[in-house]
């Protein structure tokens, strides 16, 4: 199958979710996710594997990022999962035979860090309806500087790849690539 996250339509910005079963040659009509609003959505993401497939976005001048599941191969999807949100995030997705993973971006509120980018990394394991607590993966050096977009989610049953980019100056950047593994 091959899945295609979009936003448009003729009454506003809305996202929508397209299918293919034969490789692109013809796609679903447009199933909307989230209804049309007058601003666009930002930061969308999609990730699947097997019949799970996962799609996430964050409405414009919102505080609050919305991930949905399907477990049936986008035939259906879970009422939205929201996340609160720094504002200005981005989001990767990686999805797996076992678990889903998403990688943040956002803004660190506490602590010595505070008022830095941080990357989190949460995890929603299979049969569950929830993402597990966040782990901090990385903090930016600075404030105010937009680190790590957008960050990528690549997975596997066995491990995944992380990705992201940092600003070195104005004009260099580092990508950085960081393997893990998550517990069955």
């Amino acid at each position: 199958n091959i899945y295609v996250l979009a936003q448009g339509n003729d009454q506003g910005a809305a996202i929508l979710f397209y299918k293919s079963k034969d490789g692109g040659a013809k796609f679903t009509q447009a199933k909307v996710l989230a209804p049309p609003r007058d601003r666009v959505y930002e930061g969308m993401a999609l990730a699947a594997y097997g019949f799970r497939v996962a799609v996430a976005w964050r409405p414009a001048r919102s505080n609050a990022l919305q991930v949905r599941i399907s477990p049936d191969r986008g035939e259906t999807f879970g009422q939205p999962l929201r996340f609160k949100s720094s504002g200005r995030e981005s989001v990767g997705l990686g999805a797996s035979l076992h678990h889903i993973e998403m990688l943040r971006v956002r803004t660190i509120t506490e602590g010595p860090a505070a008022g830095k980018d941080g990357l989190w990394l949460s995890v929603l394991p299979k049969g569950k309806n929830a993402f597990e607590k966040p782990v901090l993966v990385r903090q930016a050096r600075e404030i105010g500087v937009d680190y790590f977009l957008p960050p990528v989610v690549a997975a596997d049953e066995m491990q995944s790849l992380y990705a992201w980019v940092e600003p070195l100056s104005a004009a260099r950047s580092r990508v950085y690539v960081r393997r893990g593994g998550y517990p069955q």
